[in-house]
């Protein structure tokens, strides 16, 4: 063996350097494709800063005027709706907007869109007038959709596992749909006087008193949930058994959230469907696979949204920990892009060189890549 700082007589000088620089270039290009990744997907200081911002924002209305935040969250929401539409057709995920969570955003933005121009009267008197101002001042459809938000859309921050990313116009948005309805029921719930008073003429259906809430019995509590589901369901599932099972990636070039979920469980959905990859237009996966939408929606997820009715304690539990679950989901999804991500990139990078010089008997000019591996230059010995 070779004394500290001297050269066995083996060894190249000028090969292991070269070796080593193509090692370094592999990394450096490896990282560098990671770092374009995340900058086609958005990441910058401008829109981190902006997320940031938002949230602050959006805080301080909650907090400051919650009489408000439902003005603040549908035109918030209306931009990002327009924006979603944009990027899920260029990936071929628009059919993803006929589901329940999407519906029920466009539905509920489009009434608070025309109870705003109503509110600035920007829509004379007529009939459409007078359905929005019954709409707005209906007990019935309040309660629906209260039910509903801290119901079957809340609970889709924890199983869907939403995330709290600054950056992503559209992980932002999915969050929105699911995050959104139950804070803008905090803020109707516990502050209806603030919203009559703010908007005469409006909102009467909201309770004005405890008593008043307390005297809703459970069946006019859940039935306007349960008609107002049973009113998307009815129209989706034929359409998911007729046209929408046949659409996907691989088939269409179309996906739906069914086959997205179908595909991305296989052991599951096997398992509670009956979901054969081999088979995935069959019929029968696509109904039970509703079947159990409906149950979890229904049986689930809506009966604790009683609870968060009566309790402004429990509500508010409610929301603070669908914040911190969308925030943790986020904090993991960062880690993963700033620490672990590199990591693995790197150590694949790692494997690849040492499998080179594994099968070249491990010499130091073996480090270079198997696909273009630079000469070694021999320094002349006398």
């Amino acid at each position: 063996r070779s004394a500290p700082g001297e050269m066995g007589a083996g060894e190249d000088p000028a090969g292991a350097g070269a070796a080593a620089a193509a090692a370094a270039r592999e990394c450096l290009r490896a990282v560098t494709r990671t770092a374009a990744a995340y900058r086609m997907r958005g990441v910058s200081k401008l829109a981190f800063a902006t997320g940031v911002l938002h949230l602050v924002v959006t805080t301080f209305v909650l907090a400051a005027a919650p009489e408000w935040f439902w003005v603040w969250q549908s035109c918030k929401t209306v931009v990002l709706l327009v924006v979603t539409l944009k990027i899920k057709r260029k990936r071929s995920q628009a059919l993803y907007l006929y589901d329940f969570c999407w519906i029920a955003t466009w539905m509920k933005d489009a009434l608070a869109l025309l109870m705003l121009l109503t509110h600035a009267r920007l829509l004379g008197p007529g009939r459409v007038h007078s359905y929005v101002l019954a709409l707005a001042n209906s007990a019935w459809l309040f309660r629906g959709l209260f039910a509903l938000a801290v119901g079957p859309l809340g609970w889709s921050v924890v199983t869907v596992g939403n995330a709290l990313m600054f950056h992503s116009l559209e992980m932002h948005a999915a969050l929105l749909i699911h995050l959104s309805p139950p804070m803008t029921a905090w803020a109707l719930r516990w502050h209806s006087a603030a919203h009559t008073a703010t908007f005469p003429g409006l909102f009467l259906g909201l309770p004005q008193s405890e008593a008043e809430a307390a005297s809703v019995t459970l069946r006019e509590f859940y039935a306007p949930a349960v008609i107002m589901y049973m009113c998307w369901w009815a129209v989706y599932t034929p359409w998911l058994l007729l046209y929408g099972r046949h659409q996907s990636i691989s088939l269409s070039g179309h996906d739906t959230v069914y086959s997205n979920t179908m595909v991305s469980n296989p052991a599951i959905a096997k398992a509670l469907c009956g979901y054969d990859d081999s088979k995935p237009t069959a019929v029968r996966p696509a109904f039970v696979y509703m079947l159990i939408h409906m149950m979890a929606s229904l049986f689930v997820l809506l009966p604790p949204s009683y609870l968060m009715w009566r309790s402004f304690v429990a509500h508010t539990a409610f929301g603070v920990a669908l914040l911190i679950a969308a925030a943790w989901n986020g904090a993991s999804r960062y880690e993963y892009m700033l620490v672990k991500k590199n990591v693995k990139v790197l150590k694949a990078v790692v494997e690849r060189y040492e499998e080179a010089a594994a099968a070249e008997g491990g010499g130091v000019e073996a480090l270079s890549p198997p696909a273009a591996r630079p000469r070694a230059v021999h320094a002349k010995r006398g």
